[in-house]
Parts: C-alpha cells; structure tokens; sequence
C-alpha cells in the first residue's frame, strides 16, 4: 500500500511497473492510497518500481524489492503488508506495533551486551527534519529523569546518554512541537530498539529523524529509515 504523505496536502502521480507488469497511472489526493497484490515469481528476482510526481519533483523508487522486503537476512526484514508514506524528504516503510512483529537479523551497530544483558550503553541522536523548515521544541522525560525541553532549528539536533536498567523496561517519551502541531512519542522503548527479537534491530546508537508526517528511526546498513506512528 501507498499512502499520499506530503506535508503540502497536494496530490500525487505515480507510475509503478515492473519488467512484465505495468500498473498504469495513479492520482492520489493527501492521504488516499493505492496498492496492488502480486505473488513473488519462482527465481525471487521481483522488482516494482514507482515514479512519483508532484509539483516541481518527479522521484523514483523501488517500492519491492525481494532482497530487502522478502528475506529473512535483510535488516529491514519480511513484510507481508508493505506499507509505505511518500512524503517530500522521501519513502518510509511503516510498521504498526498492531501487526504482528516478525524475528530479522538485527543492526551491526551493537556491542555483545546490547539485547541481551542489562545496562547495555545507549546514544539517542534526534534531528530536526521537518520540511517546513520550521523551529522543533523537543522535551523528552523518563520516570526519574526529565532532559528539559531543548530548541532545534532546521537541521540542528540534540543527544543523551544512558545504560538500560536491570530489570530491561527503560522508555524516554518526548513530546514535539511546531506550529500547528504538537505529538509525542517513545523514543526509547527496550521491546523495539534493544531486543534481539524485534524487527527492527537493536540500536546502540539510536538516530532519529522528525519529519511532519512521522519519526523515522535510521537503519545505516539497509540505508532505509524505520518510520513508525505517534503515539498521540
């Protein structure tokens, strides 16, 4: 599935094919989707690629792609349902903590102790990627610590430092701000960035990226960012 994300609220052309397939043309308004279904061919070469176009861009991507979306030692791991947002600083694969998370290879940037024992060392990086350009108010707290509120502009980021505690169930929860616009989100969550089970690796250097539409966790390896829902 694809979803319009653009923060301008404008609509969407997009073309996607591949060597034996062509889907035809799309025009999708802000927020509708489009998608399609296909059973992966005997050789598992498939390969979709879509041209997106809005106004003043025309942005091409490789929607599937059986060696990143269908194998199991791909860090991005196996989607069954390949949910994308399309915005303007690019494509997201999102993942629902409603669906039902699948076991993957997890990142190489992590000691021996991460995922595995407590006080695994963390580094959490956020950066200010809205497209508005706009100021970003970042205030992230824990049950025992409160980092204060921190202001970033465009580009400009902040950072923390802490070990998970023994019993595993650290979580920092930050809330963002800018014009028009206030959510909030677990930037830190033990079940999803240092568990060897989760889909989405364990992170000893956690960087994320705040975009309007999303938060979007980095992957260095697969060079595709994790984007994941507010949590309100």
């Amino acid at each position: 599935m694809i979803t319009n994300k653009l923060v301008t609220r404008e609509g969407m052309v997009l073309h996607c094919r591949n060597k034996g397939k062509d889907l035809g043309f799309k025009a999708i308004l802000a927020d509708e989707s489009f998608d399609f279904r296909f059973h992966l061919n005997i050789r598992r070469t498939a390969v979709y690629t879509c041209t997106f176009s809005w106004h003043g861009n025309v942005k091409r991507f490789d929607i599937f792609r059986a060696d990143r979306d269908d194998n199991p030692r791909s860090t991005c791991g196996i989607c069954r349902e390949c949910i994308w947002h399309i915005s303007e600083s690019g494509p997201c694969l999102l993942f629902s903590f409603l669906l039902v998370l699948k076991t993957s290879s997890s990142f190489g940037n992590h000691s021996s102790t991460d995922g595995i024992l407590p006080f695994a060392p963390k580094h959490v990086v956020v950066v200010n990627k809205l497209t508005s350009q706009a100021k970003l108010i970042a205030h992230c707290t824990n049950k025992e610590k409160d980092l204060g509120v921190k202001e970033l502009l465009p580009g400009s980021s902040f950072d923390f430092r802490f070990r998970v505690n023994l019993r595993k169930t650290t979580r920092y929860t930050c809330t963002f701000e800018w014009p028009g616009n206030k959510v909030t989100f677990d930037i830190f969550r033990v079940d999803r960035d240092d568990t060897p089970k989760s889909e989405f690796g364990v992170c000893r250097e956690c960087i994320w990226y705040i975009y309007e539409p999303a938060p979007c966790r980095l992957d260095r390896d697969a060079g595709i960012p994790y984007c994941f829902d507010w949590n309100s």
